[in-house]
């Protein structure tokens, strides 16, 4: 975005810059690299969801299309066997949560033992919510400082590869402290069983996207603006 408004910053964006931007989504940064690699060969849309030791081995099983998303039912999908491999490398501390998350990897007990400075990584929880806007600013984004619900606002269409997105879709994102109370309040693992509880559409849409929608109000009038997604 060349036009921000607001007194903070976001991952750099604003204060640093430039930044990459993965046209597509952010995983083709990585992936048009390790494509240069003829030796690679890369597994995309597929998420590691068991890690087992085999005969000297690491076998690795995951999922793949739809049930690769954290939202999706697990109990209607089957693991798809990946193959062994000499060696693992994690390059996102999540992989390392309890088999119950569905960020794990499923990672066993000596692997994560080996890793045990990574568990304690934090890991910043965020929340996002779409919205159609009708009465459009004249800025592109807007990122807050101290803002204690909503930390970037950005008009989708601003970024590069979605140029021609219907002007009045805006992403907003929340701060971690907004994320960290909306968890606490709606946990994401079952209080009885145990079990991940994946955050569906309907509740996305009615509360936490709702309130950062109400949160974005105070800065551009979204008095006819509508909730169509979030995560």
């Amino acid at each position: 975005p060349s036009r921000i408004g607001g007194d903070g910053d976001f991952f750099g964006i604003v204060k640093k810059g430039p930044v990459y931007s993965g046209i597509g989504g952010m995983h083709t940064v990585a992936t048009q690299q390790l494509l240069k690699n003829s030796a690679i060969q890369l597994s995309t849309a597929t998420r590691i969801a068991s890690v087992r030791r085999v005969d000297n081995t690491w076998f690795l099983e995951g999922l793949g299309g739809n049930s690769a998303y954290h939202d999706t039912n697990e109990k209607s999908s089957s693991f798809i066997q990946l193959g062994s491999f000499d060696a693992v490398v994690c390059t996102d501390a999540s992989s390392l949560q309890d088999s119950w998350h569905r960020a794990g990897a499923g990672l066993p007990r000596e692997f994560v033992q080996l890793t045990a400075d990574l568990a304690s990584t934090p890991r910043l929880a965020l929340f996002t919510s779409l919205i159609l806007l009708d009465h459009q600013p004249e800025e592109d984004a807007f990122a807050w400082q101290n803002d204690p619900d909503l930390w970037f606002a950005a008009r989708t269409s601003s970024k590069p590869g979605l140029e021609e997105t219907d002007p009045r879709c805006w992403t907003l994102i929340s701060t971690p402290e907004f994320a960290a109370r909306e968890i606490q309040r709606v946990p994401m693992r079952d209080p009885e069983t145990g079990a991940f509880r994946p955050q569906n559409a309907q509740y996305i849409r009615k509360e936490p996207a709702a309130t950062l929608l109400s949160a974005f109000h105070k800065y551009v009038d979204c008095s006819s603006a509508l909730v169509v997604g979030g995560q």
